[in-house]
């Protein structure tokens, strides 16, 4: 993805949580935009806040999944069995 890509994804999802918060789908999406792009703290964070409201989303526990993989490697690309899943609800 494309920097502009990640800052759109990053605007449309940031503006879904302003009118709804406690989405968890949301939460957990903007997560995955700010893995992709590096930013791992938010992400954790995002990942954090989605699993305090769904903890049982298997989307949300495999992002975390995918996370602490890339916390310990450092590396995205490290994890081809382990992509990113984007929630649709």
């Amino acid at each position: 993805a494309s920097l502009n890509q990640l800052q759109q994804a990053q605007d449309v999802f940031a503006r879904g949580l302003e009118y709804d918060p406690d989405n968890p789908v949301l939460w957990s999406n903007l997560a995955v935009v700010w893995m992709v792009a590096g930013a791992f703290q938010q992400a954790a964070q995002g990942l954090e806040k989605a699993l305090t409201i769904e903890p049982q989303n298997p989307v949300i526990i495999h992002n975390v999944m995918v996370l602490k993989g890339v916390s310990q490697t450092g590396y995205l690309s490290e994890h081809p069995k382990l992509d990113l899943f984007f929630s649709k609800n």
